[in-house]
């Protein structure tokens, strides 16, 4: 059975909205799917992340389950430059926008396998700190809550992504793993931005496409680079 977990947001925070900047060509493929695609987090760009576990030798057993965690990546900071082209450097990207509750409520309801589904704001801490509470998260891990907490701690150089991550913990043991939630996307997502720097004939192919198939919400491209 499938159970839930929030952490490190507000009643508030839950239908504040959030925002994923990806492929244009990926949301379709998700659309398609009716699932969000989350990877397993040794993927992930920040090296300390997974770099810091290979030093937590003494901690073997519990590495084992926290390296078959998947995630998702989301921000509540709704646009800038840099994130258009981190996320999208072949100017196709997507913004889509959606809330904590959204995600973690469509996807519980939809998908009922073993593991427990999160939601979390990350926490961003001086590197020594940072280290000393994945550590600490890890040795008391008696519950699948002190391991997915782990993954939502990051060093305080990149606090300007103010992420929140939706993540997921299988009860089995499955390392470098892809896992397809499966939920709807038009219910997921309150609205798409396209790239700025997309070219007119871009935007009008995948306003069509998603016209086509019954998204409600705004399509929109960015004014980022507007005068």
């Amino acid at each position: 059975m499938l159970s839930t977990f929030v952490s490190g947001l507000t009643e508030g925070d839950l239908d504040r909205r959030i925002y994923r900047i990806t492929p244009a060509p990926r949301l379709v493929g998700m659309f398609r799917r009716n699932a969000l695609t989350l990877v397993s987090t040794s993927r992930w760009d920040d090296p300390f992340e997974n770099q810091i576990l290979d030093t937590f030798t003494e901690l073997s057993d519990v590495l084992e389950r926290r390296r078959s965690l998947v995630g998702q990546c989301w921000s509540m900071t709704p646009e800038s430059d840099a994130m258009w082209r981190i996320y999208a450097p072949a100017k196709n990207g997507v913004r889509i926008t959606s809330t904590p509750r959204r995600l973690i409520e469509h996807a519980s309801k939809l998908n009922d396998g073993p593991g427990t589904l999160a939601i979390i704001k990350v926490s961003y801490l001086e590197r020594g700190k940072a280290r000393s509470q994945i550590h600490r998260h890890l040795r008391e891990a008696t519950a699948d809550q002190h391991i997915l907490v782990s993954a939502s701690i990051k060093r305080q150089e990149f606090e300007h992504e103010n992420e929140v991550r939706l993540l997921y913990l299988p009860s089995r043991i499955a390392h470098d793993q892809i896992v397809h939630l499966k939920t709807r996307e038009y219910q997921v997502c309150l609205d798409l931005l396209f790239d700025p720097r997309m070219t007119d004939d871009e935007f009008f192919l995948y306003e069509r496409f998603f016209h086509r198939r019954n998204f409600s919400g705004a399509l929109k491209r960015s004014k980022l680079y507007s005068l």
